[in-house]
């Protein structure tokens, strides 16, 4: 029976970054949105708004388009 991932671990082969820090805070695909949004607004960027489905595709290997990787 495999055990559960160490949150100290490294990434499993084949997963992202992104993918393994997802998981170790704990967001959730519309928490992680909300938090890019408010980071977005709080910066003076209000047009940026992704939402769970978008976040689902970054997890999928999409690259987010400038500025959310900054944000």
């Amino acid at each position: 029976m495999p055990s559960e991932p160490v949150p100290d671990s490294p990434p499993q082969s084949g997963e992202s970054a992104f993918c393994y820090w997802f998981h170790i805070c704990g967001f959730s695909k519309k928490g992680l949105a909300a938090a890019v949004t408010e980071r977005a607004r709080l910066v003076g960027l209000p047009h940026v708004r992704p939402d769970g489905s978008r976040v689902r595709g970054w997890l999928g290997g999409e690259q987010p388009r400038e500025p959310v990787p900054q944000l």
